[in-house]
């Protein structure tokens, strides 16, 4: 070591060579515009699913969905939540809440019948799931101290009523109001009234048959449950005395449309503003069928259906769903019932 010390020329060569090795790590480190070494690349994502991709949702619940990148070498990765994970977008913020990490919570107010569209973003790359907004029969239903199935949405418009599901004895719309349509009976009556969107919906039917030279009239629309014990008793008595036969047209108390003000019996100065099966085959029946739906209501008691709804056909008796409901039954040609138990 001493003979390395004292020889100048191989101090000057170990210099040098400390300085080849140094000078260009430090010049290295320096360079502040420099991008750090790629030392892990991020492969490039393909594509993103996202699951379920179609679900149903109530009112008032939560979901949750998860979302996966696939990349280009065929793996893939978790990216529903997290700092790095993936962002999401709803085609109707007040129906569906972001609440983070792929939950979202479906408002109380959210439209039945609405589908939402939820879209998670990664990267560049984009999946959407679809979500019905729906209820289903059980969840709208309790059994009270009587043992009578009592609905607990009696104030939804796509309320369902019948054999298995009454409204309370008590329940009378807050909104009642006449629509200005023509009716088969004078005066101002009980059964002259609809909820208010209804009403104005049957206003909009009738003026649109008009200007397809169909005269409609309107029968019969609201009735109290006092109103319906007593159509119920008669006509008990005018079939002898059998419930169950006369149970095959006409509602028990508390199980009729009528109390909901949500149906109207509609028929034709052709037909005597009669409520019979033949109003089916004249004009002002067919112009109905046809274009019901247009107007938010369908045909409740369809022909064909009724051991589904419990009644037999009534050509005559509209019920209001509002238009995007009346346009999914007619077209897959469902009942209420079998809506709301898919």
């Amino acid at each position: 070591m001493a003979r390395i010390q004292e020889n100048p020329t191989i101090q000057l060569a170990l210099s040098v060579a400390v300085l080849l090795v140094i000078v260009p790590l430090v010049a290295f480190a320096w360079q502040p515009d420099r991008e750090p070494l790629d030392l892990d690349p991020v492969p490039e994502v393909t594509s993103l699913v996202l699951e379920p991709g179609q679900s149903v949702a109530a009112p008032g619940s939560s979901l949750t969905l998860s979302v996966k990148a696939l990349f280009a070498d065929g793996t893939g990765l978790d990216v529903t939540n997290g700092e790095d994970g993936a962002s999401y977008t709803v085609s109707d913020e007040a129906s569906v809440i972001i609440d983070g990490g792929g939950r979202f919570h479906v408002a109380e107010g959210a439209p039945i019948g609405q589908r939402i569209e939820i879209t998670a973003i990664y990267q560049d790359q984009r999946a959407t799931a679809s979500i019905l907004i729906l209820y289903w029969l059980a969840d709208t239903v309790h059994t009270n101290e009587e043992g009578v199935p009592v609905v607990t949405n009696a104030d939804s418009i796509t309320v369902i009523v019948n054999k298995e599901r009454n409204l309370p004895a008590s329940y009378e719309p807050a909104d009642l109001v006449r629509p200005d349509v023509a009716f088969s009976s004078s005066g101002d009556r009980e059964k002259h009234y609809l909820r208010q969107e209804a009403a104005a919906a049957l206003e909009a039917l009738f003026a649109a048959a008009a200007e397809d030279g169909i005269e409609l009239v309107a029968v019969s629309g609201y009735r109290s449950f006092e109103t319906q014990a007593r159509i119920f008793e008669y006509n008990v008595r005018s079939n002898g005395g059998d419930e169950e036969l006369a149970n095959r047209w006409s509602a028990r108390p508390g199980q009729s449309e009528h109390q909901t003000g949500l149906a109207m019996d509609v028929s034709a100065e052709s037909v005597s503003c009669a409520l019979e099966a033949d109003f089916a085959e004249a004009p002002e029946g067919q112009w109905l069928a046809a274009n019901a739906h247009r107007f938010g209501f369908v045909i409740r008691y369809p022909q064909g259906k009724e051991d589904i709804t419990g009644y037999g056909y009534e050509p005559w008796h509209i019920r209001y769903v509002g238009e995007t409901v009346a346009q999914q039954l007619t077209e897959a040609g469902l009942t209420l019932e079998e809506y709301f138990t898919r």
